[in-house]
């Protein structure tokens, strides 16, 4: 069983983590932005919605919207891990 101490360390590394995986995801949601928003961009018409205070951003393309969403779950070794989804938002699939 953890003492109090131990627990209070576990839970502030762990805090630390997240931050860490949550600042990479927020980087590479700006990279994404940035490249398909570049004029030179051979794909035209991509919109790109930042919504990384809520933990994903949104890609809209031909009509339809995606969602990247991220979370940090336990390893095996317990270390938090980064997870990125991609999904339809609910809106879409209630539409189709």
């Amino acid at each position: 069983m953890l003492e109090w101490n131990q627990l209070h360390q576990n839970l502030e590394m762990a805090s630390r983590r997240h931050r860490q995986l949550a600042a990479r995801y927020e980087q590479f949601a700006k990279d994404v932005a940035e490249q398909v928003t570049a004029p030179e961009f051979h794909i035209k018409g991509i919109g790109i919605s930042l919504n990384i205070d809520q933990g994903f951003f949104s890609t809209t393309f031909a009509g339809r919207t995606l969602n990247f969403a991220f979370e940090s779950l336990p390893g095996e070794d317990g270390v938090l891990v980064g997870k990125g989804h991609l999904f339809f938002p609910q809106e879409a699939i209630a539409h189709t």
